[in-house]
């Protein structure tokens, strides 16, 4: 719900005035103790608001009396003005009891003082009047000498308190001297260290996360006493920040520190709360989405980002401003996180990792001594699991007994925005058909249709499309307990709720559902899903020669072979090794890790694992992947590393030889994957979806470049169907067709930069408007609004046009997305400028042959292909 939503239905329900006001004051006198006010910066911030309320409502005013005046929505106007005098009201509220909890104001101070000082008369008048008296006179002495007393006690707290403030501001100025000629011999001026960054202000960040962390981990929420052993820890905090300088405090922070050193030896560096942190990640994911563009297709390593803004940042959010160790306002979160995600991706010829930033690259790169400290942590955490402070959930595939438990989940499918506007609120899970799921954590369950959810308290775990469900609505189950199996078609999408509060509540004590990312509570996972930069393939190098090659020799062994299937195959390897069968994993590193001359030959050199090739990380793979396909040996199974080279001992070849490759994937590898071969290199689907199930099955990988792999798999079916000549774009008009235009060639305004037609609306330089130009010029208006390339035929139809598979001069060509080499987005249009007899047919295009280039090529009909007419 917005906040204009939310103030509606405050003001449409009628909701009580005073229970209004008396939740807003709570809420303000709560905003005053988060920022450590004492009662007299409480009437200071409190007047603050006051003057703030005053102008929201000045401004609601002069909109309602514009929006009465045509400009703005009344009710909606009114909705707001009212809303701003009830803050307006609320302000003058907490101000008044602020002042009252200081003691009042200045007026009622001096009126307490009067009164007082008239008693005080008043008292000594009737003293002297009973010393007159020789009776009473006792009584008066007996009175003078009670208040004496009573005056010494208060004179000697007074003393004390004296004496305290005294020592306590000396000490203070003392250390403050010592402080500022610290930062002064350190470079920083002659500046105090501020309150965040001293010790005492760190130990409170520390212990916040530390509390935070613990009570939503497995251990805290085993513990029915968390709360309460959480309020004996608390005193002793709370004395050193309210003294911080006295001995006693520097002694219970010394020992405190050490304790927390013992209980927050994690490896992780997360100190965020986890629905910050999951904020930041969606951040991160939507900016993903927004720069994503038919070029290029990102997918950041969110997990990266986030360590390091952590570690560097104590308590990072994407709406406060961040500062350096000094005290520096470097920018809001969200913008240093912006400006951080395009010195990573703003250069696609060199896109950068953090590791390139945090060790070279200003102002990013760590000193030494945190470099070192970095280092460290991120090896530990790459063994216990990044957010291993926040590890909640069990493997949903195996249990703790079973030696697969500790291999990483794999996510093929990350929660985060799945475009500019949309949130995925799920997460997908790499798995076979059939797997058993068992429970990730205790609860009672929700079943509706083949979706299982587990509730415990303020947390939801749902498991979609389970097959063979073993539990009934409102069953309790245990974590460890078998659910159901995965789906026949594998994978198994999860997500993951907690109730928190909701931010859209003015008033911060109402709860919704709020989906996080399950990849935080698992021990760890891995995210198969990388940045994709689409390239044209050079169809006159090596790789074209390896290209034809291949097929020829798929096609001699399997004449059912198609050239979808054969592309399907051939836009995968160009992914994994540019088809070359000479390629090892980590093979451009520099040697021992890197290739030498002398390595393609050596055992130990092969056999190289994960951690060495990727500085301690992916563990799982035990030996490096060889050749077109990258075989692997892995932590859970697969043995196709070996395999490879077995199987070329066996015919006594090298391994990286190219037929023997082919002839291992053929007949060498095991039964599952000749099968999954065959089933793609000679299936009529279409190139897409045959890369991704080439990916998914044989490759055994969920989504990693997929959309990179379909567009070079795209351009080797347009190569490969025309024969495999790579001479089919070309920039001048084939000669043989030279006579034939019968509308000539196009004109310089229809094809260079910074002219065209008048009423061209569509983005310059784009496939949209050099056709536009193209039917300008030949004397046909086509209307310049009809959208993406692959909607022309659609909205053509719209507007009049007339649609056909049949190919005709003077018509537009729609490529559906991907089709002949088309943008696997956005689709390709091209302008028809001949048939030939035998239904070939000439076009002119643009961006075909290179960005912003015209070019011409020579196609036959085929599904995908349709042709609109104006």
């Amino acid at each position: 719900m917005t906040d204009n939503e939310f103030d509606k239905n405050l003001f449409d329900k009628k909701i009580d005035k005073e229970k209004a006001i008396k939740k807003g004051i709570s809420h303000s006198e709560h905003q005053s103790y988060l920022k450590g006010h004492n009662t007299k910066q409480a009437v200071q911030y409190a007047k603050k608001q006051v003057k703030v309320s005053d102008v929201s409502l000045k401004t609601a005013k002069r909109s309602y009396i514009l929006s009465k005046k045509g400009q703005g929505n009344v009710k909606l106007a009114k909705v707001e003005l009212d809303k701003a005098k009830l803050d307006k009201l609320i302000a003058k509220k907490a101000h008044k009891k602020a002042i009252k909890r200081n003691g009042g104001s200045f007026k009622r101070k001096a009126g307490r003082r009067l009164k007082n000082n008239g008693h005080r008369l008043g008292t000594q008048n009737l003293d002297s009047t009973l010393q007159e008296d020789e009776t009473l006179s006792e009584i008066a002495s007996g009175r003078q000498k009670v208040r004496q007393a009573q005056s010494t006690i208060a004179q000697s707290k007074q003393s004390a308190r004296y004496a305290k403030n005294i020592g306590k501001w000396s000490i203070s100025k003392g250390y403050g001297t010592l402080n500022r000629g610290y930062n002064f011999a350190r470079g920083r001026g002659f500046t105090r260290t501020p309150q965040d960054f001293s010790w005492q202000g760190k130990l409170a960040k520390k212990y916040k996360n530390f509390r935070s962390r613990v009570k939503f981990s497995k251990a805290g929420k085993a513990f029915s006493a968390t709360n309460r052993v959480f309020s004996v820890a608390t005193k002793p905090l709370m004395m050193i920040l309210k003294n911080p300088l006295s001995i006693f405090s520097i002694a219970i922070g010394f020992v405190l520190l050490i304790i927390m050193a013992m209980f927050m030896s994690s490896s992780s560096p997360i100190q965020q709360d986890e629905f910050d942190l999951n904020d930041t990640w969606l951040h991160i994911s939507q900016i993903d989405r927004e720069k994503s563009s038919k070029k290029v297709d990102y997918w950041t390593n969110i997990d990266d980002m986030l360590m390091y803004v952590n570690y560097r940042f104590d308590d990072f959010k994407n709406s406060e401003p961040v500062h350096d160790e000094n005290d520096v306002n470097l920018s809001k979160g969200s913008v240093y996180l912006d400006n951080l995600w395009e010195k990573l991706n703003g250069d696609t010829s060199n896109l950068k990792t953090m590791s390139d930033l945090y060790t070279k690259e200003k102002p990013y790169k760590l000193s030494s001594d945190d470099l070192a400290d970095y280092k460290d942590m991120l090896e530990e955490s790459e063994e216990d699991g990044k957010y291993s402070n926040m590890t909640e959930l069990e493997n949903p595939f195996y249990l703790d007994s079973d030696t697969k438990y500790d291999l990483p989940l794999r996510i093929v499918d990350r929660f985060g925005y799945k475009n500019k506007k949309d949130i995925s609120n799920t997460s997908t899970l790499q798995a076979n058909g059939g797997q058993t799921l068992y429970a990730v954590m205790s609860g009672e369950v929700e079943v509706k249709d083949n979706t299982v959810t587990i509730v415990s308290d303020d947390t939801k775990f749902t498991y979609e499309k389970v097959d063979g469900i073993r539990f009934n609505d409102g069953d309790k189950v245990t974590s460890g307990d078998i659910i159901g199996s995965v789906k026949s078609s594998g994978n198994q999408v999860v997500s993951f709720q907690k109730y928190h509060y909701d931010p859209s509540d003015v008033f911060g004590d109402s709860k919704i559902w709020t989906y996080l990312n399950v990849g935080f509570y698992f021990q760890n996972v891995e995210y198969t899903q990388t940045t994709s930069v689409m390239s044209d393939i050079n169809l006159d190098g090596d790789m074209a020669k390896r290209a034809k090659q291949i097929y020829d020799y798929l096609k001699k062994v399997a004449p059912e072979a198609t050239f979808q299937g054969v592309s399907a195959v051939l836009g995968n390897f160009s992914t994994e090794s540019s088809l070359n069968p000479k390629r090892a994993e980590g093979d451009y590193l520099s040697p021992p890790v890197g290739a030498s001359a002398s390595s393609w030959d050596d055992e130990n050199w092969l056999a190289i694992g994960g951690s060495q090739i990727y500085d301690g990380k992916f563990a799982n793979i035990l030996h490096r992947g060889l050749g077109l396909g990258q075989w692997t040996d892995t932590s859970d199974g697969a043995v196709r590393h070996t395999a490879l080279l077995d199987f070329a001992k066996t015919r006594n070849k090298k391994w990286y030889d190219l037929e023997l490759q082919l002839d291992f994937m053929l007949n060498g590898d095991s039964p599952y994957y000749q099968q999954v071969l065959r089933q793609v290199i000679t299936s009529n689907d279409d190139v897409n979806s045959l890369t991704k199930l080439f990916l998914n099955k044989w490759e055994g990988n969920q989504g990693d470049k997929l959309k990179e792999r379909q567009s070079s798999a795209q351009q080797w079916f347009n190569f490969l169907k025309n024969g495999g000549n790579s001479s089919q774009s070309s920039v001048e008009v084939p000669s043989e067709y030279k006579d034939k235009l019968p509308f000539g060639l196009p004109s310089d305004q229809a094809v260079k930069m910074g002219q065209g037609y008048a009423g061209n609306a569509y983005e310059l330089g784009n496939c949209t408007w050099y056709v536009y130009n193209r039917f300008a010029q030949i004397g046909k208006n086509i209307y310049p609004y009809l959208g993406n390339a692959n909607q022309w035929d659609s909205t053509g139809q719209g507007q009049g046009y007339s649609i056909s598979s049949t190919p005709k001069v003077g018509s537009a060509v729609v490529f559906k997305n991907g089709v002949a080499g088309s943008s696997v987005i956005y689709g390709h249009v091209a302008f028809c400028e001949y048939v030939n007899p035998d239904g070939s047919f000439l076009i002119s295009e643009m961006n075909a042959g290179g960005l912003y280039k015209m070019s011409w090529r020579v196609l036959s009909p085929q599904n995908g292909i349709i042709f609109v007419t104006p």
